[in-house]
């Protein structure tokens, strides 16, 4: 398919998970996912937000070990292709933690978002939207580990954001 064709098939997969209709949408990712891989390569930026809206869909379905695969791709890719402090990188690092919580791997989780934390911070500060979302998945991930008072720390600094 076109490049054209291949970016249609992409907002017609969002524009369809939007609606609800998954199955719809899931296809029309693998195929702008497939077309994409095959015309661009697996490494280029299109490519990458291909598997990263794929890997979305999957977690928001509930397919957390499929979607872990797809989200390391993802945050791999990004910070190969544009660098590890790129807000592609970041959002990726982010949703890669946030389905290893969901499986249960709060330590990796925790790894995870502490990365994104540290990323976000470094780009805009403690206080942004992306800094401070990154800092409650950080803490959730660390009261799942018994670590109440680190978590503790950052909801403290998450509150402060929004005086």
């Amino acid at each position: 398919a076109h490049l054209d064709a291949l970016a249609a098939a992409q907002q017609l997969a969002l524009t369809f998970e939007a609606c609800g209709q998954f199955g719809q949408a899931e296809d029309l990712h693998r195929e702008a996912l497939a077309g994409r891989v095959a015309q661009l390569g697996p490494s280029h930026r299109d490519t990458l937000q291909s598997v990263n809206n794929l890997a979305v869909l999957l977690s928001g379905l509930g397919r957390h070990d499929e979607a872990e695969g797809l989200h390391r791709q993802a945050a791999q890719g990004f910070a190969a292709a544009l660098g590890p402090g790129h807000p592609c990188a970041l959002r990726s690092v982010g949703n890669l933690g946030d389905a290893l919580q969901l499986l249960g791997r709060p330590r990796e989780a925790a790894d995870q978002h502490r990365a994104s934390l540290q990323g976000w911070t470094a780009l805009h500060g403690p206080f942004h939207d992306e800094a401070v979302r990154s800092a409650v998945r950080l803490g959730a991930a660390l009261e799942a580990l018994g670590e109440e008072a680190e978590a503790e720390a950052l909801y403290r600094l998450t509150l402060s954001a929004g005086e």
